[in-house]
């Protein structure tokens, strides 16, 4: 199984240390995989597993092209993307290619790290995001909710995966 892991930031956090246990899983069961996410500490991490990394800015216009050409120039049997922004730009260029799509959400829509704006066009976002791809995963029952609610999500169609790492590897982080 070819899979392709993308995550639209690189500073080590929860997100990213979910990111590295899917990765960790993944290379376990012998899959093969490639992985996109910006430059930053997580560069260093992945690239110790000898597996191919496109490193992409996903604050740049050119982001859309760079997902483009990776998407053209290989064949995945899935595409799994971590965070709002990066599961939202590879979705609007996955419509070309139609490879099955899921978007691993961590946070809630409106949290802290976002601006005004933002919590009030984040919600129409990932509506749209949920129309654009395959599969919405969550880490709890409460994100399910809170997208159901304030994204106007279908509940349904989100499915919810709790997060475990291992805290012994990631103790040093």
């Amino acid at each position: 199984m070819k899979i392709l892991l993308a995550i639209g930031s690189s500073e080590i956090g929860g997100g990213q240390k979910v990111f590295l246990t899917y990765l960790r899983e993944y290379f376990k069961r012998d899959c093969s995989v490639v992985v996109v996410l910006p430059s930053g500490p997580l560069v260093e991490l992945v690239q110790a597993y000898k597996i191919k990394v496109h490193i992409v800015n996903f604050n740049s216009f050119r982001s859309l092209l760079a997902i483009a050409k990776i998407l053209k120039n290989e064949q995945f049997d899935i595409v799994n993307t971590f965070l709002t922004k990066c599961s939202f730009l590879f979705s609007l260029v996955n419509i070309f290619y139609k490879f099955p799509l899921c978007c691993t959400l961590l946070n809630a829509i409106t949290h802290e790290k976002i601006n005004s704006l933002q919590k009030r066009i984040y919600p129409t976002v990932y509506w749209l995001l949920q129309k654009l791809c395959d599969s919405i995963i969550v880490n709890s029952e409460q994100n399910k909710k809170h997208f159901t609610d304030v994204g106007r999500m279908n509940g349904s169609t989100i499915k919810v995966i709790y997060s475990g790492i291992d805290i012994d590897e990631f103790a040093i982080l």
